[in-house]
């Protein structure tokens, strides 16, 4: 049987925004539940005065605040911060919050690279495309990633992802080429031949095929992968026309993943 939680503190008239995940929070429990399902995007600037100042004013717990605005003047690390909130909330269940708070103390101690890489990621696992495109383009503008070749052409790949699964598919051949040249990979190298399949009228694309016969094994899986997909494609249409995102996201799954 799953645990209940009594709330703690009032529910806010005014929200507290946490600009990590850009989200409106009106109660302690809203609150905790933004630490634990966002600890791959929160950073150094989630720690405010704000927090304790919502705290105080619109949930009406005082003691919280107090102890908050101590530990910020103290310079208290991230996960001593959240792990404050988190078991003032007694929520949520001791061993759950400490794992969540030992992966916030993980994070904080990762390179600048690779959390920023991390966090891009999140927004990509979470389906929150723009956040992620605007992400990765930030690690591209880092010197430490563009003095490494391998990195850059793993931040394009990712780039052509994303932007395949919003079906933006000049963009994503255009991010999987770039990726091809600063180092070669013949699965991204697919990705692209597929965009330029999706992009092109198919005799334009024979044509551009034609002249390119040094990744004539990689047209020919690319194309069964595009035929494979568009048969299962058609049954899914045949069966609800209507569904023509979830119908597109397929297609993208099956040739692009």
């Amino acid at each position: 049987m799953s645990r209940l939680y009594a709330c703690v503190g009032k529910k806010a008239k005014k929200p507290y925004r946490i600009l990590a995940g850009r989200i409106s929070v009106y109660t302690l429990e809203e609150l905790c539940y933004c630490i634990c399902d966002m600890t791959d995007l929160l950073d150094d600037a989630f720690p405010e005065e704000g927090i304790a100042d919502f705290l105080q004013s619109e949930l009406e717990l005082p003691e919280l605040a107090d102890k908050l605005r101590q530990m910020l003047d103290n310079g208290c690390p991230l996960h001593e911060f959240c792990d404050m909130i988190l078991s003032y909330a007694d929520y949520p269940d001791a061993g759950i919050r400490n794992q969540i708070v030992a992966q916030i103390r993980e994070n904080e101690v990762l390179p600048v690279v690779e959390r920023l890489m991390r966090q891009a990621d999140t927004y990509h696992r979470e389906k929150e495309y723009y956040k992620a495109q605007k992400a990765y383009r930030n690690l591209l503008q880092l010197e430490e990633v563009m003095q490494d070749v391998d990195l850059i052409a793993r931040i394009y790949d990712k780039l052509g992802c994303v932007a395949a699964k919003m079906f933006h598919y000049e963009t994503a051949a255009y991010c999987f080429e770039k990726s091809c040249r600063f180092a070669e990979d013949e699965q991204v190298r697919k990705r692209y031949i597929l965009c330029k399949r999706f992009t092109m009228p198919r005799a334009a694309y024979m044509e551009w095929v034609s002249g390119k016969e040094d990744m004539g094994h990689l047209f020919v899986e690319a194309e069964q992968a595009f035929e494979a997909a568009e048969a299962q494609v058609q049954q899914q249409w045949d069966k609800n026309p209507a569904d023509t995102t979830q119908i597109k996201n397929e297609f993208c799954r099956m040739v692009l993943e």
